[in-house]
């Protein structure tokens, strides 16, 4: 991959080279990889094969990525993404924990400390809480390396019982914080990210198989009923918090494409049309037609440097109109940062659709100076948008 594509590829997916990765990103590995080590460790036969497929898998993708992306640039690999093993990673901790738990709780002190470590680790892993992870990886191996049994001396109790008292208090200033933040700006992400955090992966499964391995031998029916209540009820929490999209995302409903209508019969159906704040969903759905401009297309720039050349251009050509969509679409760590649009006026309009290839432009605000063909209300956000017809305004 040429210098130019691959910098452009970078601003725009910054994930895919290892390089743009913060601590917080290379947390969830620690931790998946301290769980797989210490669960190999432990198990045996075929059980002791996958584990080790599966970190062997982890360790090859991300030395691919490595060697043959951010090193040698290779296409092919970077194309394909190989970190993304890691998924597979993260997929069997979840289990590799819970069969941890529900096999080695009662058998030794030394799995119960284990035990602990790590979920203090899962705790705390959004403030580099993984770090202690690896730690349980070493209690295990010298357990067994030691080979018998043995109690642990009470100070290192009185230690982890501390760690776990510190990773709960944690826990819950962090919850408190979210939700707070979450009624501060009246959206919803921020509490469906908590939700789908806490209900899924390391809560869920080893709950799961612990209650089942405690009760498994007690016909006391209540503590049958709750176990089951408790897990089907984490289970769909977890569903509740998968799709982390907010409302507005979402295509309009039927009453919402009727109001656009007088904007359809104004636009052929071969014009590109630029809706401002980065809204390709409502050129798309609302008109039927095609959008100038989209963050989630431009994800393709990775697969093809043609579309990558001219995902900048239209970028950069938006640029006056509007800075926060050129960042959305292109530079997504300049979509981080607080940008400041300065006052648009019919010159940015000329400029921008100085481009041939674009025949309207949608505006959330009246244009100074610039003449709109049509404007129409969303009942649904409250807006009213304004159309400009391009070649109009290329012709004075």
């Amino acid at each position: 991959m040429d210098s130019q594509w691959y910098q452009l590829t970078i601003q725009r997916s910054p994930f895919i080279e290892f390089t743009a990765w913060h601590i917080s990103d290379w947390m969830p590995v620690i931790f998946s990889e301290s769980v797989l080590l210490t669960s190999w460790l432990a198990a045996e036969g075929k059980l002791k094969k996958i584990f080790f497929a599966v970190i062997a898998t982890s360790i090859i993708g991300i030395t691919l990525s490595l060697i043959g992306g951010t090193v040698l640039k290779n296409i092919l690999i970077l194309q394909i993404q190989t970190w993304r093993w890691l998924w597979l990673l993260q997929w069997f901790t979840y289990f590799a924990f819970a069969w941890f738990a529900g096999t080695y709780w009662k058998r030794s002190e030394y799995a119960r400390a284990v035990i602990l470590v790590l979920i203090c680790a899962w705790s705390m892993l959004d403030h580099a809480g993984a770090l202690i992870a690896p730690l349980a990886v070493a209690i295990w191996a010298w357990h067994v390396k030691r080979g018998y049994k043995q109690k642990l001396p009470r100070l290192v109790w009185i230690g982890l019982y501390l760690l776990l008292l510190q990773s709960a208090a944690w826990m819950a200033l962090h919850i408190q914080f979210a939700f707070s933040v979450a009624e501060f700006f009246q959206g919803q992400e921020v509490r469906e990210q908590m939700l789908f955090r806490l209900g899924s992966g390391i809560i869920i499964m080893p709950l799961f198989f612990v209650i089942w391995h405690f009760f498994k031998n007690n016909r006391t029916l209540w503590k049958h009923v709750l176990a089951t209540i408790f897990t089907v009820a984490a289970f769909f929490m977890t569903i509740s918090g998968w799709d982390k999209r907010q409302f507005d995302s979402f295509p309009r409903p039927l009453p919402n494409v009727e109001e656009f209508a007088g904007f359809r019969r104004i636009i052929p159906e071969n014009n590109i049309v630029y809706w401002e704040d980065e809204n390709a969903a409502n050129v798309w759905f609302l008109l039927d037609r095609s959008s100038y401009i989209s963050e989630v297309q431009t994800a393709g720039i990775i697969f093809n440097r043609r579309t990558a050349l001219e995902a900048l251009r239209r970028a950069e050509n938006i640029r006056p109109l509007n800075i926060r969509d050129y960042a959305i679409t292109m530079d997504r760590k300049g979509a981080e940062k607080s940008l400041v649009q300065p006052k648009v006026n019919k010159n940015d309009l000329v400029k921008v659709c100085h481009d041939p290839v674009l025949g309207f432009v949608i505006f959330k605000s009246p244009i100074d100076g610039a003449i709109e063909v049509a404007s129409q209300k969303d009942t649904q956000t409250g807006s009213r948008y304004y159309l400009y017809d391009c070649r109009k305004v290329r012709q004075g």
